[in-house]
């Protein structure tokens, strides 16, 4: 058994030397280009994005996924992580006008359309109060 917790241990260590080895590479790929992306545009993506404005600069992680009550429609998690000002961290569902002519494209969290839609349900991430469907 001590064998084994030996290998699984080098082979954990080995990964996290991997990880943090791949973090210049990936803050020069960031810098470059200005945002990666991963996944596919009809499916589950994630977007890392870099913001440098005159009064914000920081990164921002974009999630988006399918929602499974309605076809064609993504809900979207952004996440800010700012050096200078402040990003106020969103959730939204947004569904083109072919899927349901009657709903708005874009519906922000806490609005009436998405409590009838999805329900409502309050987290709380880092002091601030988000509502989720």
């Amino acid at each position: 058994m001590n064998q084994w917790g030996r290998r699984l241990g080098c082979l954990l260590l080995l990964l996290l030397w991997l990880i943090i080895m791949s973090l210049p590479l990936l803050t020069a790929v960031l810098a470059r280009q200005g945002q990666i992306q991963v996944g596919r545009p009809e499916g589950s993506r994630v977007r890392l994005f870099l913001l440098q404005e005159r009064q914000v600069e920081g990164v921002g992680l974009e999630w988006s996924r399918p929602l499974r009550q309605e076809p064609g429609c993504h809900r979207t998690t952004v996440i800010y992580f700012m050096w200078r000002g402040q990003g106020e961290n969103v959730r939204f569902v947004t569904c083109p006008a072919a899927v349901n002519p009657a709903t708005p494209s874009t519906v922000p969290a806490g609005t009436a359309a998405a409590d009838r839609k999805w329900g409502t349900a309050a987290y709380s991430f880092s002091g601030r109060q988000f509502q989720l469907w």
